[in-house]
């Protein structure tokens, strides 16, 4: 190290400087080139993430539609019901009428 330390302290500061400047721009372009062969395996990594939480959200909408046709038939039979309960009150009420 002492050896090393000799070579840094007897560089002019310029040279250092530059030396740090072309190490941090090979620094950031070996980043960048990582980072851009690492993407397609990201991206498929996301869409396999996102994949299930899509399907989930489908089901629940599905699950949300299916039952909110349930409930109108509910509906509609219970008003089915009301109606033909009501016609044959008329209906007694239509017979017994003096």
């Amino acid at each position: 190290t002492t050896n090393n330390e000799k070579i840094l302290t007897n560089l002019p500061q310029t040279s250092l400087q530059s030396k740090l400047s072309a190490s941090t721009k090979l620094l950031t372009n070996s980043s960048r080139v990582l980072l851009q062969s690492k993407l397609p395996t990201l991206n498929t990594l996301t869409m396999s993430l996102q994949l299930p939480i899509l399907a989930k959200a489908i089901t629940l909408s599905q699950t949300a539609q299916l039952t909110t046709s349930t409930q109108s038939t509910n509906l509609n039979n219970l008003l089915q019901s009301i109606s033909l309960t009501k016609k044959e009150k008329l209906m007694q009420q239509l017979l017994t009428f003096p």
